[in-house]
């Protein structure tokens, strides 16, 4: 890729010295398997782009459920009862490949778990689930009015 062609992320990340995978702007999916795959990943913590306010106590109570019940994947979404934005899923790099062998509908390749969901007797699932239903608010970015609500949080 010529330089002028480079990506302004990419080419702030060669600048910074940052390590970057890149993959499918579509399949997702086969992006998080090829970036695993070179990294030899055991297992894999999925934390979107699109959860600025995640909260580091939620992520590592996920991760706490994964390892002590020895889920192939572990989630917080499922049933969902946390704030979409506080989303944390993880998932063995096995069940990442059978996965990314079997799934087959173009929003299984975007979104990279749906597979999971869909097909539940195939893995070992754990959940984690919060002590009330907060799933009503929203703490994500996805829309004008989200960012109204991260903006002063982020101090932005």
């Amino acid at each position: 890729m010529k330089e002028q062609e480079t990506p302004q992320s990419i080419a702030e990340c060669q600048r910074l010295g940052v390590i970057f995978f890149r993959g499918s702007e579509v399949d997702v999916l086969d992006r998080y398997y090829r970036c695993a795959r070179h990294e030899q990943a055991g297992a894999i913590v999925r934390i979107t782009s699109d959860c600025p306010l995640i909260d580091a106590d939620v992520v590592y109570e996920t991760i706490r459920v994964f390892q002590q019940e020895r889920a192939d994947y572990a989630t917080n979404v499922w049933p969902r009862r946390f704030p979409p934005g506080l989303d944390t899923e993880i998932f063995t790099m096995a069940a990442l490949d059978r996965v990314w062998r079997d799934a087959s509908e173009p929003h299984q390749r975007e979104h990279v778990t749906p597979y999971f969901y869909k097909h539940p007797q195939m893995s070992r699932i754990s959940s984690l689930t919060a002590d009330a239903d907060y799933s009503k608010h929203r703490w994500t970015l996805d829309t004008p009015e989200d960012l109204e609500l991260v903006r002063p949080v982020l101090l932005l």
